[in-house]
């Protein structure tokens, strides 16, 4: 974050229009910022019926700031500009009526169940040629999952262009810092077993296989790497001792960083309505360079009767270029001749970012089955909402 770098800018600034001539008008406004997001994430993380994905994230409108610094002289204008939403967030939870199969939902032994909606590393190692063969592993019905989804934006600009006192049509030519930095991720527990893909038994059944469990040679054979606990993989239970049975977590978590700079056109203009209301209004549009930064953590961890934890973790960048634009009024009504009340509203838009709830769609596997991943910059963010303030002049 560049929030002290922003600060000193607009100190610098302030000093130096202060030391400008007498005629040279300058201003200050704090504005308080009301504002929804759009969700472009669609990304399923558990599919089956009660499953979950990205979009059922809701942001709905959050609290932000504005800061606004400016000042005219002759015919030019500089202004500069720090903003930021913290606090967009969303959490849901739901409890699955069927067993969470890791690889093989459809087997006629555990249909209907739900399964994994992405490649997995628990999705891999639980098909794992010669060492997970005719083995079905499952969390059982009943098992919970809790989901987030995090994030945050923040802008600072810095605008040159024509007079806005003097004509009612101003432009600007400007550069503009954006971060948007977000978190999504799905936290389930449930009770772990195993069940013969063939013939439906579980353990300690007639017919009953070996292995009846999840073994660490094919965890870490699907990039599992162990981080806690001992590396000995999870064990199924017989049905006749439940006290035995493992309760297992399963953490996924996608986490994706934009951090944009790039120039921009602002086009506006001003129009007296009467002698107190002002009705000022613009447009943005430009170009960015986004550098992107993308997380995929998956994590699978003993609760009860365990207490192995194996992770594994992908991370990737890449810069794309972004465009953006925005849209917005402000009405202004003069309390003293040198404070003015605003009220405004904004909308703007960005494409080719990285957003966190699609980075598990960034993970797919290649002709050996080995895992890859590559950061997901494909979504639009999209942004709107009212404004609330004060502005001073002098």
């Amino acid at each position: 974050m560049h929030r002290v770098g922003y600060s000193l800018l607009l100190i610098m600034l302030v000093t130096g229009l202060g030391g400008s001539v007498a005629e040279a008008q300058f201003r200050f406004e704090s504005e308080y910022l009301l504002w929804n997001r759009n969700n472009d994430s669609d990304a399923t993380i558990l599919s089956g019926p009660g499953g979950t994905s990205a979009d059922d994230a809701d942001f709905g409108y959050a609290s932000g700031y504005r800061f606004t610094l400016g000042g005219s002289l002759s015919a030019f204008d500089v202004e500069a500009s720090f903003m930021q939403i913290p606090g967009w967030e969303d959490s849901w939870a739901g409890t699955l009526i069927n067993p969470l199969a890791f690889d093989d939902p459809n087997n006629v032994n555990i249909a209907p169940a739900s399964g994994l909606g992405f490649v997995s590393a628990l999705g891999i190692a639980a098909g794992t040629p010669g060492l997970e063969d005719n083995e079905i592993e499952f969390l059982e019905a009943g098992a919970q999952f809790q989901s987030r989804y995090d994030s945050t934006f923040d802008s600072f600009e810095l605008n040159f262009g024509s007079n806005r006192t003097v004509r009612p049509v101003y432009f600007a030519l400007g550069w503009r810092h954006m971060e948007l930095d977000e978190s999504a991720a799905t936290l389930l527990r449930g009770t772990f077993q195993a069940m013969d893909a063939d013939n439906g038994a579980l353990p300690g059944a007639g017919g009953d296989e070996a292995n009846n469990g999840l073994s660490h040679a094919a965890l870490a054979a699907a990039g599992f790497v162990v981080t806690g606990g001992g590396a000995d993989g999870f064990l199924g239970y017989d049905p006749a001792a439940p006290l035995t049975a493992t309760t297992l977590g399963v953490a996924y978590e996608g986490v994706a960083r934009n951090d944009l700079d790039g120039g921009q056109l602002t086009l506006g203009g001003r129009y007296a309505m009467s002698e107190i209301v002002t009705l000022q209004a613009g447009l943005k549009g430009g170009v960015y360079h986004n550098r992107s930064l993308g997380i995929v953590r998956e994590s699978v961890f003993g609760i009860v009767n365990d207490s192995s934890v194996y992770e594994r973790t992908f991370r990737d960048r890449r810069t794309s270029a972004t465009f953006g634009g925005a849209a917005g009024f402000d009405v202004l009504v003069a309390l003293t001749d040198y404070i003015n009340f605003t009220l405004g509203y904004e909308a703007l838009f960005l494409t080719n970012m990285a957003l966190a709830g699609d980075q598990s769609s960034g993970i797919n596997t290649d002709l050996f089955g080995v895992a890859h991943y590559s950061l997901e910059n494909s979504g639009v963010f999209a942004a709107h909402g009212g404004s609330v303030g004060l502005q001073f002049l002098w």
